[in-house]
């Protein structure tokens, strides 16, 4: 599994999304069966404004959800002891979990 973390608000992370929604779409044909997930770290109080309108624009069919955390401190350790909490960030995880590769920064396809 892919997970990315990003926001509509940075320019490194909405100029990688469309890698990641290429590797969706190449490990659908070649049925690889990584799953890539998005996760937006926008303000909830955004989520109508700005997101929605963002991910109808850009159509991703990669699944997509909003992280709501108060404090967004809570969450980044449990990710990776390697993260500053800068974005774009990915986790690479294999289904099992006995492997992780954590990325603090842009990738490519």
């Amino acid at each position: 599994m892919w997970v990315n973390f990003w926001a509509t608000w940075s320019k490194p992370c909405v100029a990688e999304l469309p890698e990641f929604e290429k590797l969706h779409i190449d490990s659908k044909e070649k049925n690889t069966k990584i799953k890539v997930l998005l996760v937006s770290m926008d303000f909830v109080e955004e989520l109508d404004k700005k997101l929605k309108d963002f991910l109808a624009k850009n159509k991703y069919t990669c699944e997509i959800v909003l992280l709501d955390e108060i404090n967004g401190n809570d969450f980044i350790n449990k990710i990776s002891e390697k993260w500053s909490g800068a974005i774009p960030a990915t986790l690479i995880t294999k289904k099992d979990k006995t492997q992780n590769y954590f990325h603090e920064g842009k990738m490519t396809f």
